[in-house]
């Protein structure tokens, strides 16, 4: 929907898309612009009598491009700012009013609505490969069988006419066949015996592993749900498992690719440094331990300290400008191009440049869920806005008119302040609304004065005890303070705004500004309230809005200056899209001043601080004009706007003039080092894909252990293709020659002094690309890829900087395809959406920049150090049960067949089975299915504290040990040979015995069904009641069934009577030999070679849990042995024994 009006005098309304995108702040959202539809007094849908030109539906969630022409041959634009999504939510508004452009599956939440994403995992890639090769062992033995069932009937042609074969029709010599008799010719019976035999050997074909792992799965997320380790205490949040077919992947990853800020780090932003005039102010972090993870913590908690000389700069600015005003009816003029200019528009641009919305109290829907508006009790509300004013009045000397013009907060039951009623509509020339507001100074952050009866205005809390005060207007009595009784009720200007930002990094810089005294109040659509020591309240007329994006890696605002009325660009962004826009006619003082602000940018980069720099241009009436006529056209445009867009917001932001650099810290979060150890032990190489500058990735790098003291870092930093390509050549050629190097050292038996090059063990490099060389390594022309994968093959950790959402999906995407591994991103932020969803395996941190990642992810988790046991404990358990699970199946219904196709060789290979339709269907239905679900989701090769501390112990999973394709044929061989003892030994015990071709079924059935679950058994890890109960609840249902089914079904669907089969072969003792004899001599082998493997050659696995038992019980030996000789000395002393 685009809307056309709103219960906002300005079109503005809010909206949550967190059914969207996750996003639960404020998203602002506007009516056309340039329709005059807001000059009527009240708007009626009747009399909108415009086209829309919009594009086509398209699946991307925030592009939107449309016109509305008008009569006069002009066009007005349309963008995403104007649409209204499907399943968004309005807020803050009481209605709006707009027209339908997109509907049905046109919308784009149906069209990216594309069901749920199935992944296969590539142990269920395997095993399907293992099922078509149970579909060739199927085809091979029905093609035996039928040919062995012709060959039997072609025995018996020679006397078809003497009618010797009982089940063939006599026939006279020389009398040709007739049509009918031609169904009894070998070829036509091995036909059709081929088919009868699929019918009988299917189940060979696992039909139901399929359910079971289905089954299996679903209780091991199950499981990872109910882990209490997963549980963030301080956020409440805990593990959320999206996929549920893929958590085997878990215990098999190779490569990580994670993001840095947010996911690494805590993505709580903390000013720590600032440049300005190249003079570099630091400050010292407040640690919060209580702090909490909201948006808003920093509304309500202090998180670091002023600067004393900072302080002391801006008083010394501020002071002659306080002098200047009540002598002078205009504003006091800052010097232009002077470091106080430059100063005060540094702390400006941290106010002005961004997308805060500033709310008053925090958000209350006024309207319920029946769409009726609830008014507020809002009388206190009122009583204390107009006490706070009269005690704003009292204290001030400026006219109550104008002040009160002033209140940025003019409405109080509005939760978002936007502009009062009294602001004027936007025109090109419009003058700034109160020509007096510099002689108004209403200061936020005063010294309290010695006279009790003259109070400040904003009792925030004093600065700490070794930040000098900052004299302020309320300090100087006698000029400027009338005497005035003390109020009651404190003013809303002590009161902080709340702000909400969508970026945590916003929101630092704005509280950053706000507590040295730049004060962002009130931002509307036009116009935006900042109070500036020394100059009170000034509104500034917002022309154009640049916003972010990352591309360009920063964001601009144009706006009019209040009294100079000039147009101003100020720019925010990274230090990189900054600096290479800075003016070259430049002094060499300025030269200087730069040169100086990038050596502190190094310094913060260093200190693993996130940088950004402040830039401003002043624009010429020319300028603007000329630049805003070419940037209308390209908001018009259909095709290709966004380009245009782009190319225009480049023109402008050109020809800066430095303010200044920051450098904000984002704490790592805890465990993370601990976390990357573990998965560097476990063999998984991790990729550091950050937006961040190199110096500051690689400090980070070094922080959270990617990188190691004594690991050999390579640099990828090229400027060019074929520079990209020599220093990919020559780290190749270099590390080809030091393997070369270390395998002569070895082979000539020579000792390699320890601390040369050829002595570091092997992948022991970490790499770092910049963003400029990906661009060359991932185009497709340069054909560098691969030559940088082998590179990054050689390295145990990766660091790519300054790369984007995209860059990062090709890196995922180039190492999964062309290295053939498995990978797993991680990321917090919309930017890492792409890199999630390439991956094999998504995991989404829900942190503080909402939750897209977390919707597009697979698993979520609230803190990346959960990583570790998800992967290296839930993984492991996950894949190894899984793994032995299927080849257990693929064992159990192979022997089971094989059964069946021996018999065929006692009964001409006719078809009939000596065992009974229902046991064949629910052998495999109900008396074997119990053990494999319990020891799928119950047992554990592992227990938790040993995979942890042996983190090695992953590569089972890893490099896929437990599930090969040596190990399907293993087992199907170990079918054979069972199924050959299960059947054959079972023959001879009944070969002179009388018993019933049934009762013979029953036996083998029985046997079976006993050898089995000793196979499983012997495959079990950890024995617990479940283990038992599994296997005893298994051969009760055999035991109940047959009783049920030989007792009370003489006959059932016209198969062959079972009557009285169980009770007679359970009383035979030659059936109990059968049974106890074949199945113990069926599962010998495999318990001999368990044991011999255990004992002579035990895995990693069996030697970590060997080491494990061996010093608990040492654990215990000590102790038992500290306790008795505590004892025996408590002994000794008895006066008694002495």
């Amino acid at each position: 929907m685009v809307v056309l009006n709103s219960s906002d005098e300005h079109g503005l309304c809010f909206i949550e898309s967190s059914n969207l995108d996750g996003e639960s702040n404020l998203k602002q959202r506007q009516s056309v612009k340039g329709l005059n539809l807001g000059l009527q007094e009240e708007f009626q849908v009747t009399q909108f009598s415009y086209m829309m030109e919009v594009g086509p539906p398209t699946t991307k969630m925030y592009h939107f491009t449309g016109t509305i022409p008008l009569a006069t041959g002009e066009r007005v634009p349309l963008s995403k700012d104007n649409l209204l999504l499907r399943d968004c939510t309005l807020r803050n508004t009481d209605y709006i009013e707009g027209v339908v452009v997109y509907a049905g599956r046109e919308t784009k939440a149906m069209l990216n609505n594309g069901g749920t994403r199935y992944k296969r995992s590539r142990l269920e890639r395997r095993m399907n490969l293992e099922v078509i090769w149970c579909v060739v062992i199927l085809f091979f033995m029905c093609l035996i069988s039928a040919t062995g069932s012709g060959l039997w009937q072609s025995q018996f042609e020679v006397n078809i006419s003497q009618g010797l074969v009982p089940f063939l029709l006599p026939q006279a010599s020389g009398t040709p066949l007739p049509p009918p008799r031609q169904l009894n010719s070998p070829v036509w019976v091995g036909f059709i015996s081929f088919w009868t035999f699929i019918i009988i050997y299917q189940v060979i074909i696992p039909i139901s592993l399929y359910v079971t792992i289905e089954v299996i799965k679903l209780m091991q997320v199950y499981h990872i749900h109910q882990d209490k380790d997963f549980k963030d205490k301080k956020s409440g949040k805990t593990i959320e498992c999206r996929a549920l077919n893929i958590p085997e992947e878990l215990g098999q990853i190779e490569y990580v690719f994670t993001d840095k800020t947010g996911t690494l780090t805590e993505n709580q932003m903390v000013f720590q440094c600032c440049s300005i005039n190249d003079v570099d102010y630091s400050h010292t972090p407040i640690i919060n331990t209580s702090s909490s993870s909201s948006s808003q913590g920093s509304n309500q908690q202090e998180t670091f300290a002023l600067n004393a000389q900072l302080q002391e700069e801006l008083s010394a600015i501020e002071l002659p400008l306080i002098y200047a005003q009540p002598r002078h009816h205009q504003p006091p003029a800052v010097p232009q191009n002077s470091p106080q200019e430059r100063m005060i528009d540094f702390f400006l641009t941290l106010a002005a440049c961004n997308t805060v919305v500033v709310a008053k109290h925090p958000h209350h829907d006024q309207m319920n869920a029946s769409g009726m508006i609830v008014p507020s009790n809002s009388a206190n509300s009122s009583e204390v806005d107009n006490a706070s004013f009269t005690s704003i009045i009292s204290n001030s000397w400026a006219p109550a008119k104008v002040l009160k013009g002033m209140w940025p907060f003019p409405r109080p039951l509005s939760p978002i302040a936007p502009s009062p009623r009294s602001t004027p509509p936007r025109t090109p020339e419009s003058s700034p609304r109160y020509p007096e507001s510099p002689s108004i100074n209403i200061h936020m952050n005063p010294i309290p004065v010695q006279n009790p009866s003259h109070h400040s205005l904003d009792p925030m809390p004093e600065p700490l005890s070794n930040s000098p005060p900052r004299p302020t207007l309320l300090n100087i009595q006698p000029e400027l303070s009338f005497q005035q009784l003390p109020s009651v009720t404190p003013p809303p200007l002590d009161i902080k705004p709340i702000y909400e930002a969508e970026s945590p990094d916003e929101l630092a810089l704005v509280d950053a500004a706000y507590k040295y005294g730049f004060r962002l109040l009130r931002r509307s659509l036009h116009n935006i309230l900042v109070s500036i020591p020394g100059l009170g309240l000034c509104e500034y007329e917002v022309l154009h809005v640049l916003p972010f994006d990352s591309n360009r890696k920063r964001m601009s605002i144009i706006v009019r200056h209040p009294h100079t009325y000039q147009k101003i660009l100020y720019c925010k962004g990274a230090d990189s899209a900054i600096l290479d826009n800075l003016s070259r006619d430049v002094d060499e003082q300025t030269k200087l001043r730069v040169f100086r602000t990038q050596q502190h940018l190094n310094t913060y980069s260093k200190l693993g601080l996130r940088v950004l720099c402040m830039a401003k241009r002043v624009l010429s009436d020319s300028e603007y004009e000329s630049w805003a006529a070419g940037h209308s056209v390209a908001e018009n445009s259909l095709g290709g706007r966004e380009r245009k867009l782009h190319d225009s917001y480049c023109r402008i932001e050109k020809n800066l003039n430095l303010l200044g650099a920051t450098g904000i810290e984002d704490r790592l979060q805890d465990g993370v080092p601990e976390t990357i150890q573990a998965l560097r032990k476990a063999g998984i190489v991790v990729w550091v894909l950050t937006g961040d500058k190199q110096e500051t990735a690689i400090n980070i790098a070094y922080s959270c252990a990617l990188f190691q003291p004594t690991m050999e870092i390579l640099k990828l930093n090229a400027r060019t293709k074929d520079q990209a390509e020599r220093t990919i050549n020559f780290f190749l050629q270099q590390i080809q020659q030091q393997e070369e190097l270390r395998e002569l050292s070895q082979s000539n038996g020579e000792c390699v002094p320890p601390g040369t090059q050829s002595s570091a063990p092997a992948k022991q490099r970490g790499l770092v690309v910049d963003g400029r060389t990906l661009l060359y390594i991932l185009d497709r022309r340069a054909n560098l890829k691969k030559k940088f994968l082998s590179l990054a093959k050689q390295c145990s950790a990766v660091l790519c900087c300054r790369a984007t959402p995209l860059q990062k999906a090709l890196i995922v995407r180039s190492a999964k395809d062309s290295l053939k591994v498995l990978t797993l991103a991680v990321g917090d932020g919309a930017n890492d959406v792409s890199m999630i969803q390439t991956a094999d395996v998504g995991v989404g941190i829900s942190g503080l920049e909402g939750r897209q990642a977390v919707m597009a992810s697979d698993y979520a988790i609230a803190r990346f150090r959960h990583l570790e046991k998800l992967l290296l404990v839930h993984g492991h358990w996950c894949y190894n049960r899984l793994a032995r699970i299927i080849l257990y199946f693929f064992y159990k219904n192979a022997s089971f067949v094989l059964i069946l196709l021996w018999y065929q060789l006692y009964n001409g290979f006719s078809g009939s089975s000596m065992i009974d339709q229902m046991y064949l269907m629910v052998f495999n239905l109900f008396f074997t299915s119990i053990p494999p679900i319990v020891v799928g989701i119950y047992d554990q090769d592992a227990p938790e504290e040993v995979l942890l501390a042996e983190p090695y112990l992953y590569s089972q999973g890893r490099t896929s040990s437990v599930y090969q394709p040596s190990t399907f044929w293993f087992n199907i061989l170990d079918a054979l040979y069972q199924s050959v003892i299960l059947f054959f030994v079972t023959a001879l015990c009944y070969q002179e015995s009388t018993a019933g071709m049934y009762e013979f079924g029953m036996t083998v059935t029985h046997a079976c069904l006993l050898a089995q679950s000793l196979h499983i058994a012997i495959e079990t890890k950890a024995w617990t009641i479940l283990h038992i109960g599994g296997l005893v609840a298994s051969l009760l249902l055999f035991y109940i069934f047959g009783a049920l089914y030989t007792a009370t079904c003489p006959a059932c669907l016209g198969s062959p009577s079972q009557y009285g089969e169980l009770g007679h072969a359970l009383a035979s003792p030659v059936h109990w030999l059968a049974v106890i004899l074949t199945s113990i001599l069926a599962v010998l082998p495999r318990f001999v070679v368990r044991a011999l493997q255990c004992s002579l050659n035990p895995d990693e696995v069996t030697q970590a849990l060997l080491q494990h038992h061996s010093s608990r019980l040492m654990d215990f030996i000590v102790s038992w042995s500290a306790s008795t000789s505590t004892s025996s000395t408590y002994r000794c002393r008895d006066p008694d024994t002495t």
